[in-house]
């Protein structure tokens, strides 16, 4: 061979190896670090790697990096990505909210004034629940992972390499204090483990072990890809850093030194090449600003664009991904299901579930499933619910496991109210749950305070039948101390201006109308007693009057609430309808304040109609409006004198402050009231409120000559008030400081400093 012929060989040669190697080295990982809200940076990376025809041919990811990861790798398209990041299912992620059509209010139990409980089983009292695993509840998050990623897990038959693009994830298993690589099994599960940040989203178990948030042990999975996939090219997303040095006044870096290890977010030139978007700025749940945050991905990535195609000459098109997406999605199964399986429960347990979850046709649609799991949830006596599926080839349709965890047996609850009045009061609850085919709730509170003081004793069934039904059983006594404002707990006995007794017995049965709204029929039995003077000038060595009401009353009311709070909502909608039927013996013996000396009876029958709505709106992001309106109408005749008559006339409370005043001009046998309310979120959990209402008495009761009672003409006088609140709500407990105005009262203007709820047990008739 000539030497001319030699040297054209080895040029060729020399020219085919470096070919060689620019074409083979074109197998390209993503990975995705952890970081919260910041991972959402790695959508904007992806979407500037397919618009630059750069290959993804395997990704990784942890915490944040493997939802957005393994959303790419099921199918999910740029655009899909970002609209699921905005939509509502997403907010209920963050919030734990459970949307208004499925929070079931039926299975509520009416509010206390519980700031905490601690949770026992009796067959162990020594193991209780204080700390919670979660501040944020998963339910929401975990159905959706259910809804999006059961259909890609069946189309790659578990197997993590033949989903769209293989991916990997990485979670921390607690037990064995190490990194777990998720490459097969149920996607949704494995994904939901590694996001599982400690105490903001509860662990997940996999395999029998309790996964955490895999940023626990490594947040940027580079040695993943490098030991699963072998690539040629490795490109790393990196929007997280490592925490400061801990700080011995600072708790919440400590708990981070303790759960996060170190990870470097570096890769070697010789690897791939590393991107850093710039999302310093955000905090971890710091979800407001997702345009902003999925823009410093694409601005970083096209930033490197030009040293990542130096690395990469291989091209795939929008189009060959957009080809590829649609193949992959042609071997999802229908998102049917068929045999629904409750997990970790007794035989009546799972039974009671299992009604209650009340399969009405052989296969379910996602529409279908969805009310059945969140009435699940909604249930008092279960713990939590974890759901998963897995696609069963011989039926074709998926099959539904729920890991369901009972709810503890004892409950007790403190809490209460501390006030600048004398309306101080300590609350103390205790609830025992009895879950069997069928579930008893046995529950009673004291409160105690200068103002007022109670006991209630409640048995509950609930029984889930095509027609679910609850019956309820329920003693109250009650007292109410008005106008003792020179005591701020217990302590001085000076005779109060007013003493309200109120102890009933009742029994309820009642029915679903919707997912958050019921029905029930009501006999009550009852005895009002009011202790009470003429006038405010009286001493120690008055007596004073005293009217009984023994009465029985029949009652039918139809109730919805979806209101976010138990006092001072923000969100949310409530309304009351209620038809009474009302008959007692009024007694009434004298005191020394009376004109009067002869005691007196009268027998009253009555039909009450008392309706009562609210709602809010938000029209703009820190502002909400709201609105309000109570009517009671009656066929009530007046009592044997003026004061016994103003007591026994329900009363228009338009704040929660308003049950602590008697304001017998807010009171009547029929009238209406209404208000509007503007809240303004000014910073962080700090709220002003304002209110301002009225109050319309078709006849006031007034009073005539000799402490008589008479009605006015219609419409004789009609009653303005407002209110204007500081607020500070937080998760503990909130704190209110109001100032409220009842014009034309004999004590206008009413100033509160407030810390819990102001929040009593039900009383007779209203």
């Amino acid at each position: 061979m000539s030497g001319g012929r030699r040297y054209k060989y080895i040029v060729l040669l020399v020219l085919c190896f470096l070919t060689w190697g620019v074409v083979y080295a074109q197998r390209v990982a993503l990975v995705l670090s952890g970081g919260g809200a910041k991972g959402l940076a790695h959508i904007g990376v992806i979407q500037a790697l397919e618009e630059h025809n750069i290959p993804i041919d395997y990704v990784a990811g942890t915490s944040m990096g493997a939802i957005v990861g393994g959303m790419y790798a099921s199918g999910f398209s740029v655009e899909e990505m970002k609209e699921h990041f905005h939509s509502k299912e997403f907010s209920s992620w963050l919030t734990g909210e459970i949307e208004e059509k499925y929070q079931f209010y039926y299975k509520k139990e009416d509010p206390d004034s519980e700031w905490i409980n601690v949770k026992f089983d009796m067959d162990s009292v020594l193991t209780f629940s204080f700390v919670p695993t979660n501040i944020i509840a998963p339910y929401q998050m975990d159905f959706a992972f259910l809804q999006h990623f059961s259909q890609p897990g069946a189309a790659c038959l578990y197997d993590f390499d033949k989903l769209m693009v293989p991916f990997r994830c990485v979670a921390s298993d607690i037990e064995n204090n190490r990194a777990y690589i998720c490459r097969s099994g149920d996607l949704g599960s494995a994904i939901r483990a590694s996001m599982s940040f400690p105490f903001y989203f509860k662990p997940v178990t996999i395999n029998g072990k309790v996964m955490m948030d895999g940023g626990m042990y490594n947040n940027f999975p580079v040695d993943i890809v490098l030991e699963d996939f072998h690539p040629d090219v490795v490109i790393g997303s990196a929007v997280a850093g490592n925490y400061k040095k801990p700080s011995n006044d600072d708790m919440v870096s400590m708990l981070r030194t303790i759960f996060m290890t170190h990870t470097d977010y570096v890769i070697e030139d010789s690897l791939g090449v590393l991107l850093e978007p710039d999302v310093k700025f955000l905090e971890l749940l710091d979800f407001s600003r997702i345009d902003e945050i999925i823009d410093s991905g694409y601005v970083a990535t096209k930033r490197k664009i030009g040293a990542i195609k130096e690395r990469i000459a291989r091209e795939v098109t929008p189009a060959e991904v957009s080809l590829k997406r649609s193949i992959f999605k042609s071997h999802f199964p229908p998102l049917l299901f068929q045999n629904i399986n409750p997990i970790g429960l007794k035989p009546r347990q799972a039974s009671y579930v299992s009604l209650l979850l009340k399969q009405e046709a052989d296969v379910l649609t996602l529409s279908q499933l969805k009310p059945n799991y969140f009435r699940l949830i909604a249930d008092d006596k279960i713990s939590s619910v974890y759901p998963r599926c897995r696609f069963n080839p011989g039926s074709g349709y998926f099959d539904i496991f729920l890991d369901v965890v009972p709810a503890k047996d004892l409950t007790v609850s403190i809490g209460g109210n501390i006030a600048s009045s004398a309306a101080t009061q300590a609350f103390l609850g205790v609830r025992y749950k009895h879950l069997n085919n069928y579930s008893w709730t046995f529950s009673g509170n004291f409160y105690m305070g200068s103002f007022y003081n109670s006991i209630a004793l409640k048995a509950r069934l609930e029984y889930p039948t095509d027609l679910p039904f609850f019956a309820d059983f329920e003693g109250v006594i009650n007292s109410w101390d008005y106008f003792s404002t020179s005591r701020y707990f217990v302590g001085d006995k000076s005779p109060s201006f007013l003493v309200r007794k109120d102890n009933n017995l009742r029994f309820s049965f009642g029915v679903p109308v919707s997912s958050n709204s019921k029905m029930a029929l009501d006999l009550v039995l009852s005895d009002l007693t009011d202790s009470y003077y003429h006038t405010n000038a009286f001493t120690r060595r008055d007596t004073s009057d005293a009217t009984v009401f023994s009465n029985f009353s029949l009652g039918l009311f139809v109730q919805k609430n979806t209101l976010n709070r138990k006092n001072m909502a923000t969100e949310g909608e409530s309304y009351l309808a209620s038809l009474r039927y009302i008959s007692g013996l009024e007694g009434y013996t004298p005191g020394s304040t009376s004109l009067y000396s002869k005691p007196f009876y009268d027998q009253h029958r009555l039909v009450q109609l008392h309706l009562k709505y609210r709602r809010y709106f938000e029209p703009f992001k820190s502002i909400t409006t709201g609105v309000y309106g109570e009517a009671l109408f009656s066929s009530r005749r007046l009592f044997s004198n003026y004061m016994a008559s103003k007591i026994e006339a329900p009363g228009f409370s338009p704040l929660p402050q308003s049950d602590l005043l008697f304001i017998p001009e807010y009171r009547g046998y029929n009238w209406l009231g209404m208000g509007v309310v503007g809240i303004v979120k000014i910073w962080s959990f700090f709220e002003l409120r304002s209110d301002l209402f009225t109050f319309i008495p078709y006849r006031e009761i007034i009073e005539v000559e000799d402490q008589l009672p008479a009605m006015s003409s219609p419409f004789h006088s009609q009653y303005l008030g407002g209110a204007l609140s500081l607020i500070f709500n937080n998760s503990f407990v909130p704190v209110n400081l109001s100032v409220s105005y009842y014009p034309k009262t004999e004590e206008s203007l009413q100033f509160l400093v407030n810390i819990g709820y102001l929040i009593f047990n039900k009383s007779s008739h209203f």
